[in-house]
């Protein structure tokens, strides 16, 4: 617990982000690369290497504890490429890659959200909606470059204005985000411009 100024209210602590040293390198099946304290949330099977061999990504989440009232609890994402044995390979482990589960604002709703996960020609989409009075969808891209070994990301915003009932007013300006702060100027000007 961490404490405020006056010592008068306590605050809960951060969570954990995932530690990747707590992930194996190989193992036989997914659930083996689930660190305790996690659990699986989502898992998605499709090939990221062109081997014709069916890869992993699982979407990892903090379980809850039973004194846990709170909503935000950690994400995070691992790649695994299926080998010639049978076998896994962790390839990629993302602590931050995944908005937390009470991350996504008052569009989730109170038991939080989720983010999408899919493939499109060899690469993984993670795609997160979250807000209020604005709604503001986040997409990457993650490749697998088979020739280095390495992977490859990029990301798209868009921010939509909601109406009463959550549906979109007008049509989304799209941007590509360094921070947040940057996202919010730009949807100002634009917003400002027409």
């Amino acid at each position: 617990m961490l404490f405020s100024a006056s010592g008068l209210t306590a605050q809960p602590a951060t969570p954990p982000l995932l530690d990747p040293k707590r992930v194996p390198l190989t193992a036989k099946k997914p659930a083996d690369f689930v660190p305790a304290g996690w659990q699986l949330e989502q898992q998605l099977s499709g090939n990221l290497n062109a081997d014709a061999r069916p890869d992993r990504v699982l979407m990892l989440v903090e379980k809850a504890t039973i004194n846990d009232n709170s909503v935000d609890r950690n994400r995070a994402l691992l790649v695994l490429l299926a080998q010639p044995d049978g076998s896994l390979k962790r390839v990629g482990v993302g602590p931050k890659a995944l908005y937390c589960t009470g991350c996504f604002g008052a569009l989730a709703g109170p038991e939080g959200g989720t983010p999408e996960l899919s493939f499109d020609r060899g690469s993984l989409l993670v795609e997160h909606m979250a807000g209020s009075r604005f709604m503001t969808v986040q997409t990457q891209r993650f490749r697998y470059e088979t020739a280095s070994g390495r992977g490859g990301s990029s990301a798209k915003s868009t921010a939509t204005p909601t109406g009463p009932e959550g549906l979109a007013r007008t049509p989304a300006p799209t941007f590509s985000p360094v921070s947040s702060k940057s996202a919010k100027a730009e949807w100002t000007a634009r917003k400002a411009n027409g």
